[in-house]
């Protein structure tokens, strides 16, 4: 079983209109009450990247952010 997963937000986790899936909202939320981390990676600011982080729900002392290319 996976306790990781990273994700690139530009490209890979948002689509060419920089909107998230239903279908990656779903998979990323199965994976985290699975027990998986789930890690976003961007190049953008950390403020670049708060209201993606909000609709994910990804905001906890148990979340990690890598911005600023990490």
């Amino acid at each position: 079983m996976y306790k990781l997963i990273a994700l690139d937000m530009d490209g890979t986790l948002l689509n060419s209109d920089k909107v998230i899936s239903e279908e990656n909202k779903q998979a990323i939320t199965k994976a985290r009450e699975a027990g998986v981390t789930v890690v976003l990676a961007s190049g953008r600011p950390l403020e670049g990247m708060q209201d993606k982080l909000d609709e994910l729900n990804i905001n906890s002392d148990k979340d990690f952010v890598l911005y600023y290319n990490g």
